[in-house]
Parts: structure tokens; sequence; C-alpha cells
């Protein structure tokens, strides 16, 4: 068994950094969360704190006060540097995450376990600008981080056997259960899930169905936990037509976006995260 890394680095202080940030917090870590924008690292911290202090959120032994002083915010990546694992969460986008790469050569040690949490992407692209592409792979995480077992880990040629052990054996210490994917686009999941989300928007823009009657078909008569446009809502409809964009670029135009879903991304109805997408929210 590998020693497990002890100190996280968290870039992105977004949905996906945040419940990457509170999953290791709640197993014991110290973690460093970083974004450029001083009111997303106050507002991950304000809802770290009220997810730490519900009810059912799994503790152990240790109260909200005594994880969340585990907790450091960063607006600078020179801290990364004591950092021995690190889990970069930004948007979905080559050249925000290629940049990203690149300045992390000045602040991480050539050691650091550095993964990618990519839903989409080539790994073997982004391991180009990795401070050092040996211990570079994709750690691809659900949403919610905290609650969603499953994790994909994604390697590439040059990824260590050794760097894959440790992502796999800190995975399992986590509680999630781990699957490994050839890097393709989108790895496993969501090559299966999106498609589907993207066949739910057709019908509904062709009037097949009401949104209510599409959902209903998918968790009544196939027994899905939640319809396929209360998932689209879920994720943020943003993140499924970038997704659909990367796979219709690599795979051809069977994988095209439907036109309401692109309509609504522009209009800025990206679903539960601004309030409205296929449904509305309070």
């Amino acid at each position: 068994m590998v020693p497990l890394p002890q100190k996280i680095g968290v870039i992105g202080a977004g949905r996906m950094g945040v419940g990457i940030a509170q999953l290791f917090l709640e197993h014991g870590f110290s973690v460093l969360l970083y974004d450029t924008a001083p009111a997303l690292l106050q507002r991950a911290e304000q809802k770290l704190k009220e997810r730490l202090w519900r009810e059912d959120a799994p503790l152990g032994d240790q109260s909200p006060e005594e994880i969340l002083e585990n907790l450091t915010l960063a607006e600078s990546l020179s801290a990364f540097h004591l950092c021995d694992f690190v889990v970069e969460a930004i948007f979905e986008s080559y050249e925000a995450k290629e940049t990203l790469l690149a300045r992390c050569h000045t602040f991480l040690s050539p050691d650091t376990l550095f993964v990618t949490n990519t839903s989409s992407l080539s790994v073997t692209r982004l391991a180009q600008k990795a401070p050092n592409p040996h211990r570079f792979l994709g750690f691809h995480f659900m949403n919610p981080a905290s609650r969603i077992p499953l994790v994909e880990l994604i390697r590439t040629s040059e990824t260590e056997d050794n760097a894959v052990q440790t992502c796999q054996e800190l995975a399992l210490f986590l509680g999630k259960t781990v699957i490994f994917s050839h890097d393709a686009p989108a790895f496993v999941l969501n090559r299966l899930l999106i498609p589907m989300i993207n066949e739910a928007i057709l019908a509904l823009e062709e009037r097949i169905a009401t949104a209510e009657d599409i959902d209903t078909a998918l968790t009544a008569g196939a027994q899905h936990p939640i319809g396929p446009l209360s998932l689209a809502d879920f994720i943020g409809l943003d993140v499924v037509l970038a997704i659909l964009k990367t796979l219709q670029e690599e795979r051809g135009e069977k994988y095209r976006p439907s036109a309401l879903l692109e309509d609504l991304v522009k209009r800025g109805h990206l679903g539960r995260k601004s309030g409205k997408g296929f449904f509305s929210y309070d």
C-alpha cells in the first residue's frame, strides 16, 4: 500500500471545487482552496460551513469547527508548493486549463501528484502543459463530489504506475468506486450519459412530450433516480453543452447539441445554478 497524500490543493472554487474540498475535509485532510476571484473563495467558505453543519454530514469524530480548521483559502498559487496532491477543477476549456497548468510550473514540486477533474477533455493533451507529465492523470469526480460514489481515473502513456496506484488508493480511502477509462472524449460515464440527455432535449424540442413527462418516462419507466432534463439542470446546461461540443469535434455530427440547449445557454438559463433551465428553481 502506497502512502496517501496529506496536504491537498484544490484549484477552482466553483461548484466542483467546493464539493471536492468538502470531500477531502470530511476525510481528515488539510485542504488549500485557490481561486482567482476572492468573492468566490468567500462564498465557497460559507457553502462549506453550511454543508458541514447539516445533520446528515458524515463528520466522524470531528466537529464542523475542527474540520474547518483544516481549510486554508489562497489567492495565490505560490502557497501550493506545500501540497503533495493537487486537483485542478476549473472551467471545462482547453485554453483555461492549459494556461493554468503552464503557470503551475513555477509553484509545484516535480514530485507533486497533479490531477485534472476534466469531464471530457483529452488528458494526454493537458499533460503536455503539466509540471510533470509522469505524475499527471485524470481524476474525474462526479457532481456532487462529496456524495456520488463514482470516480473515473484516466492515465496517459506517460503516467507512472505509482501515480495511478496512489490515486486509486486515495479514491478508495475517500469511499469511492473506481473505474478506469482510456483517454477518449468524455470517458465512460459522460460518453453514455450526455448523448442521452441531448436526446431528451431533442424530444422536448420536437414537442414529443412535456419536460415533466420526458423525465417521468425515465424515472418511472427505466427506474432512473432522476430524469434527464432535471439532471441536465443539476449538472449545468453550459457544462452539458461543452461536453457535447467536445464529442462533436472528436466523434462527429451524431453528437451535435440540440438548438434548444444552445439557445438556453445563450440566454443564461443554465439550470439550478442560475435559477432556471428546463425547470424553474427558487
